[in-house]
């Protein structure tokens, strides 16, 4: 649990990851700032697709996706009191509607090995092996924080079914920038697991913009079953990390394989074939299954995967043609999938509806509304 006795005396803060000690549950008390405002995450859309659980060998923490491969999180998510690393490190991540998806660390930048005696950069950055934010979205970091309310805070807060459900508090604040220690103090409610979870507001543009990174609680009450209204809660502020997020963002590789998620918005399942087609391939892959208001990672053939080009998507539904952007002039006849040529004639065949286009070495979404 973390805590500050007094900030004017000591910064050494006792952090929020879930570890094997009492949950705040387990005495009926919310150790939360004032009310407990909030109310479990029902959505999958974004910006809460970026929502992360990051799990190691002592408990768990929360994170966001910040860059196509990159999780922003604290850096005692990461590391213990002594500085060392967490065995056993998993990325599962909230992502779209009906997906269980999770990723391997590929490396990982922490601001401290120190924490308690530098809360300002508690913070870690968490390169993962596969480009989810192409799918999922990602969060943009302000370069300064300031300020602010209208925040969300969402997080795996550890009294919530263990952490294993997030909740979301909306309509908190940033309440002053102590800069003094380069800390925020915030009034959005939390529990331990919601160690590196972003603070942040949606723009006029539809992006969600992180203002403060969640990192501690702070009351002068031990063990935090009290509150009053001058206590805080602590976030590391965004100008301590962004040039060194930027960074290791820039850093990321290029060369993923080509990937395709399929999200059915229809009321009913749809059973689907694809076909593929650029100046180097025209294949085709059939059936596969995609359950309503569900989304799924669609096993591509290698050519595809492989191939450097933007590759044309097709797609036919079982008993119905998919409504596309237009028709082409690719039949499917009988058992077979005819799409190694345009043929003139396709009066007697199921045609294929052109869907989009897939973008080379990205994990594209394709919805179906």
């Amino acid at each position: 649990m973390c805590h500050i006795a007094d900030m004017r005396k000591s910064l050494a803060i006792f952090l929020l990851s879930l570890a094997p000690c009492l949950l705040a549950n387990d005495s009926g008390t919310k150790i939360v700032f004032g009310d407990d405002d909030r109310q479990l995450l029902n959505s999958h859309d974004y910006p809460y697709s970026t929502l992360v659980r990051i799990e190691h060998s002592d408990g768990h923490c929360t994170g966001s996706l910040v860059a196509r491969d990159v999780v922003l999180t604290n850096a005692h998510c990461l590391i213990n009191e002594n500085g060392h690393r967490y065995s056993n490190v998993r990325i599962k991540l909230h992502g779209l509607n009906g997906m269980q998806a999770s990723a391997g660390t590929e490396e990982s930048f922490l601001g401290t090995t120190n924490y308690p005696d530098e809360p300002r950069n508690d913070w870690a950055l968490i390169r993962i092996d596969r480009p989810y934010g192409d799918a999922f979205g990602t969060l943009k970091v302000m370069q300064e924080s300031v300020v602010a309310d209208g925040l969300t805070l969402v997080g795996y807060s550890g009294d919530v079914q263990n952490g294993t459900l997030a909740t979301i508090h909306t309509g908190c604040s940033i309440k002053t920038i102590l800069k003094a220690y380069a800390l925020l103090g915030h009034d959005c409610d939390m529990t331990r697991g919601a160690s590196g979870a972003a603070i942040w507001r949606m723009n006029e543009k539809g992006e969600a913009i992180v203002f403060g990174l969640n990192s501690a609680q702070n009351s002068k009450k031990d063990w935090h079953q009290l509150w009053n209204g001058q206590d805080t809660n602590l976030a590391v502020a965004t100008q301590n990390f962004y040039q060194a997020m930027t960074d290791f963002v820039a850093e990321s590789k290029t060369d993923y394989e080509t990937a395709l998620m399929v999200c059915n918005n229809k009321d009913k399942n749809l059973k689907l074939a694809f076909g593929f087609k650029n100046d180097e391939l025209a294949v085709s892959k059939g059936w596969q299954r995609i359950p309503s208001k569900q989304c799924r990672e669609v096993k591509l053939p290698r050519a595809v995967k492989e191939s450097e080009l933007n590759i044309k998507l097709y797609g036919h539904a079982e008993g119905k043609d998919l409504t596309g952007v237009h028709y082409r002039d690719f039949c499917i006849g009988g058992k077979l999938f005819g799409f190694e040529k345009e043929l003139s004639d396709c009066s007697d065949k199921k045609i294929f509806a052109e869907l989009g286009e897939l973008k080379a070495k990205t994990i594209n979404r394709i919805n179906l509304n």
